[in-house]
């Protein structure tokens, strides 16, 4: 019943740690401690040139949103994060670089109601190379229920216009009824 003796013992690898030197093709023993994982993807993404950067990117980018399909438990609280906050600011900067005219937008409403709306088409669609693009289109073909139209906007306004001369009239006639009856 030493303490002392566990102590001693190297710390083992996490499970994220294990689950992403996997993905990326790393050969992994049975047993394998924190220290050794962390030199191991060390080892993995010091590259010597372009070409084995740009791979090593490339792949890292599918580990982003891959690691919630294969380990959907293990990255629960990440995705998470990633759904409701990193996502919708992703989305939104492509939409300003694409479509400078649909930022006006790009509310939180309207941003969770287009994300809501492709996932009950497609569950998985955050998951495609083309998210940002399929969200786009999807932004932009929600519009008409998104905004009101501006003629709409227009007839509204006109007739709040109209009402309002009319109260303010209503209140005209009874102020000079009122006076005049004071007097």
């Amino acid at each position: 019943m030493d303490s002392g003796s566990s102590s001693s013992l190297p710390a083992p690898a996490s499970p994220k740690k294990l689950a992403y030197l996997s993905y990326m093709g790393a050969t992994l023993r049975s047993s394998l401690s924190e220290v050794e994982a962390d030199n191991a993807i060390a080892r993995l993404e010091s590259v010597s040139n372009y070409e084995q950067w740009r791979q090593l990117v490339e792949k890292k980018n599918e580990w982003h949103t891959d690691r919630f399909l294969l380990h959907p438990q293990l990255f629960a609280v990440e995705f998470e994060a990633y759904y409701h906050s990193e996502l919708p600011e992703i989305l939104s900067n492509y939409v300003r670089s694409q479509e400078p005219g649909a930022a006006a937008m790009l509310t939180p409403s309207n941003i969770r109601l287009t994300m809501e709306s492709l996932s009950k088409a497609n569950p998985s669609w955050w998951r495609s190379p083309r998210r940002q693009r399929l969200f786009l289109t999807e932004l932009l073909e929600k519009r008409s229920t998104l905004f009101p139209s501006p003629t709409l906007c227009a007839s509204l306004r006109e007739g709040l216009h109209q009402l309002t001369a009319s109260v303010a009239e209503i209140l005209r006639s009874w102020r000079s009824k009122g006076s005049g009856g004071a007097a």
